[in-house]
Parts: C-alpha cells; structure tokens; sequence
C-alpha cells in the first residue's frame, strides 16, 4: 500500500490539473462571449432583418489584438461562424454598438446569427448567438372592401382600391391594372407604384389611369407584385366607362 501512494498522488494532481484546464476554458469562453454581445433582431422583414451587437471590451490574446474585421455571421443552423453568410464591416478601434443589414434571407425560415470578431493575429472571436424568423413574402389575407372609379373623362379615369386586411412582408410594387375584358392581367394596360417595406391592415390607394379609349367599357383592378415576382391580385373589380 506505501508503494502505490505516490502513483495515487500522480493521478489525484493528473486529474485536478484536467479540472483546472475545463475550468479555465469556461472561463474563458465566458469572457470571449461576454465581450461581445448579439443583441436582438429588429425590423424584420421577409427578406432582410437589422441585427446588432455591443463590443464592451476587446480581446486580450498574444500578439496583434487589433480589430481587423468585424460584423455578423447567420446560417440555418445554430453556431453560425465566419464560414457562413457574413457582413463584413471593416476595422474597429473603439468599443460600443454597432449594426448589420442581413439581406438576401429566404422568407419564413428561422435564422440563428451572432456577432463576431476577427483579431490581426487571426484568432475570431464570436458573441452570443440568437435566433429570428422572416416574413412570408405572400400576401396572408387580401380583401377589397371597395374599388371605384371617378372623375371619368373620355380617355382618363382615377381608381380608388381600398383593402380591408392586408399582409405583405416584403418590398415590393402595388398598381392596378385594366382592359376591356374583366379580370384584367399586368399583361396589359396598369399603373405600377414601388414600396418600401411590406405593410399590413387597411390601406387604400389611387391610381390614374391615362390613355383610355373614348365611350369605352373598361374592368379594373389592384394586384401587389413581390420581389420575387410574384403577382396578387385583388378579389374585386370594377367596371366604368369612359365618356365620349
């Protein structure tokens, strides 16, 4: 039994020191996150969201510690890292917030991203990770309540489209189109207008329509296209005609 204490003692210290070593690397991967906070993300849309992050310290690591890349990195899956999508946001030599336009997501799909960042002696450091969802880039629920035309002449005629219930996540174009057959198409004749930013609940909107055919019956009605494209239109219609 006296011969074995010493080879007891090494694996009592042999196991302390593997202890020590987990503790530190908690330790010091609480410090690298707890340095560099992901903050929420805001404005979202469906294919773009705000993201920010706060720098309350910088890295402390052997050899050059300057900042030399900064920004968010975000993927499908959680841990996102600088392999992934990233915005790259330069040089950093004061601590503080900062900000990223993440662009170019896919509509309702979930995201996890967080903040990084990248030191001269080529170490990265990344912050708290958080998760967010996108729009979808459709229209939910799209009602016309009422659609009219007035101030008929015999080759204008201004159309009024009021929506009762209306999503729509994306950026994109509103407009009314017409012809002289119902359900008008953007195929033929319309009147387009760009939007920033998607938009939601009761909105009403009115179009000019020019180059009307005199004594003319026309159908018109309001659609919304998407970034992506896409063509909604609305479930009513109406009818004027022109005067001679």
């Amino acid at each position: 039994m006296v011969q074995n204490v010493p080879y007891t003692y090494r694996w009592i210290l042999f196991l302390a020191s593997i202890l020590t070593l987990a503790s530190c690397q908690k330790l010091f991967e609480y410090e690298r996150k707890s340095l560099l906070i992901t903050t929420d993300a805001s404005e979202i849309q469906a294919d773009a969201v705000l993201v920010g992050a706060l720098i309350s310290d910088f890295p402390r690591v052997e050899g050059d510690a300057s900042v030399v890349q900064h920004g968010h990195c975000w993927a499908r899956t959680t841990s996102p890292t600088v392999n992934d999508s990233l915005s790259l946001l330069g040089t950093r030599d004061s601590i503080g917030l900062y900000t990223s336009q993440l662009r170019n997501l896919t509509p309702n799909t979930t995201y996890f991203a967080r903040a990084y960042l990248r030191v001269a002696s080529g170490q990265i450091f990344y912050g708290n990770e958080i998760t967010f969802t996108t729009l979808s880039d459709g229209i939910g629920d799209l009602r016309v309540s009422s659609i009219s035309a007035s101030q008929i002449a015999n080759n204008t005629a201004k159309v009024q489209v009021l929506y009762t219930n209306i999503t729509l996540g994306l950026s994109g174009k509103r407009g009314v189109c017409w012809a002289t057959t119902p359900n008008p198409t953007v195929l033929g004749s319309r009147s387009e207008v760009a939007m920033e930013g998607g938009i939601s609940g009761q909105k009403s909107f009115f179009y000019d329509l020019n180059n009307l055919n005199t004594n003319t019956t026309y159908y018109a009605r309001g659609y919304f296209r998407t970034l992506r494209d896409s063509i909604i239109y609305a479930n009513n219609q109406v009818i004027f005609r022109t005067s001679q």
